[in-house]
C-alpha cells in the first residue's frame, strides 16, 4: 500500500515536471529571461538573436555594419534585451524605423527621412526609463 502511494506521488510529480521547470527558467513566470553577453560581435548576429527572442521582424540596411559589445551581468526580459540592442545601435549611429510589421535598421541620418511624425515627446519611446544614479 505504501509503495502504491509513493508511486502515485511520483507519477503526479513527473506529470507536472514541465510546468515546474518552465517556472524556474522564467523567473517571475511572466516572461523568459535571457543572457546578453556579446564581446565584439557583428551587429547582424545580435540582430538575429534579438529577432529570435522577441519575434520582431528586423530588416538591416546594407550599410549597417560593425561590431558591438554588450555586457549585461543580470538576465533580462526580451523587451529589455530589445531596448539594450536599440541603445547599442544608437551608439553606433544607427536607428530603427517601424515600417508596418518590419523594423528597418539604417543609419540615423537616413532614418530622419523615413520616420513618421509622432505626438510623443519621449525620444526613446518604449525603451525610455529614468536612470537610477545609485545603480
Amino acid at each position: 500500500m505504501r509503495r502504491a502511494i509513493l508511486l502515485l506521488a511520483l507519477c503526479a510529480l513527473i506529470s507536472r515536471a514541465p510546468e515546474l521547470f518552465a517556472g524556474a527558467a522564467q523567473g517571475s513566470g511572466k516572461e523568459p529571461l535571457v543572457t546578453m553577453n556579446f564581446d565584439n560581435v557583428d551587429i547582424a548576429t545580435v540582430a538575429k538573436f534579438i529577432s529570435a527572442i522577441t519575434g520582431k521582424n528586423l530588416l538591416l540596411d546594407d550599410t549597417v555594419r560593425g561590431k558591438v559589445s554588450v555586457i549585461a551581468p543580470a538576465r533580462v526580459t526580451p523587451a529589455q534585451a530589445y531596448c539594450i540592442f536599440m541603445s547599442a545601435l544608437q551608439l553606433k549611429g544607427f536607428a530603427a524605423v517601424r515600417a508596418g510589421p518590419v523594423i528597418e535598421i539604417m543609419p540615423a541620418r537616413d532614418a530622419r527621412t523615413f520616420a513618421p511624425l509622432t505626438g510623443s515627446q519621449t525620444p526613446a519611446g518604449e525603451c525610455a526609463q529614468p536612470v537610477d544614479p545609485n545603480a
